[in-house]
């Protein structure tokens, strides 16, 4: 046991040397937009930030769903704050989805975050949290499902800077979104939990975060508004035969539990 983890350790110690690649992609319908830190989309010059106004993506096969994508938002972080080392989280949002009209309807919306190059303790055990959010903004006269909503949190020890989920899925969940007919609070499906998630396979890995709302709404007469936000952590716990060393490290991913959807 102590030779595996002095051989992880020296393998942590390599990898935390690799400078970490990160991005997000946004898809409506078949249309895809794959904006890249520090890339000429990214508004904000910050490393491990990405930040921008706003674009549309509209389907090829359907010049009815056209989406616009505004104030959107990720990071991600590593800080010494965890249970037995250091955290990593990764936190995304887009304050509004936006279709073009009431007929941008029957297919999926959707945002991926993804980073890699994040060190870890090979078999090390850990903890992983989620608080997500997504929400329909705008009221409508008829209670009819208007989408269908899906989040899920993802550790891949192929160390994949991904375009769409990969890896492991540590969180997945759906739920629905229904309009209203008074005025009320947005329309919404919460996540959040702690739970113990996968040892570490791998001294490096990659983690991303995805949110998407099937469309499936008829009738309200409005166009669509979604917002996406949310973060996720993963964290090394302590382990009994590791207690006496000094060093620890974290990772950043998670698992849910269906919170609430208002109607």
């Amino acid at each position: 046991m102590k030779l595996k983890f002095a051989l992880s350790l020296i393998a942590l110690l390599a990898a935390t040397d690799s400078h970490a690649a990160f991005q997000i992609t946004f898809r409506a319908g078949d249309a895809v937009k794959i904006i890249v830190d520090n890339g000429p989309d990214d508004t904000d010059r910050r490393l491990n930030r990405i930040s921008g106004n706003s674009f549309f993506l509209t389907d090829s096969t359907d010049p009815n769903f056209e989406y616009t994508f505004a104030n959107y938002s990720a990071n991600w972080s590593r800080t010494a704050t965890g249970l037995d080392g250091d955290l990593y989280a990764i936190n995304a949002s887009v304050t509004d989805v936006i279709g073009s009209s009431p007929d941008a309807i029957g297919k999926t919306v959707s945002m991926f975050a993804s980073v890699n190059n994040l060190p870890s303790i090979i078999g090390e055990p850990a903890r992983a949290t989620a608080n997500t959010t997504m929400s329909l903004q705008t009221p409508y006269a008829s209670a009819s499902k208007v989408a269908d909503v899906t989040y899920g949190a993802y550790y891949d020890p192929t160390n994949a800077i991904a375009t769409s989920p990969s890896g492991s899925s540590i969180l997945a969940g759906t739920d629905q979104l229904f309009g209203r007919s008074t005025p009320a609070p947005d329309a919404s499906a919460a996540f959040s939990g702690t739970v113990g998630a996968p040892s570490f396979s791998t001294s490096s890995f990659a983690m991303g975060v995805y949110y998407g709302v099937n469309v499936t709404g008829t009738g309200f007469g409005f166009e669509p508004v979604f917002t996406f936000s949310g973060s996720s952590q993963l964290e090394q716990t302590p382990e009994p035969s590791h207690t006496a060393l000094p060093v620890g490290i974290a990772t950043g991913l998670l698992v849910m539990r269906r919170r609430r959807v208002i109607r």
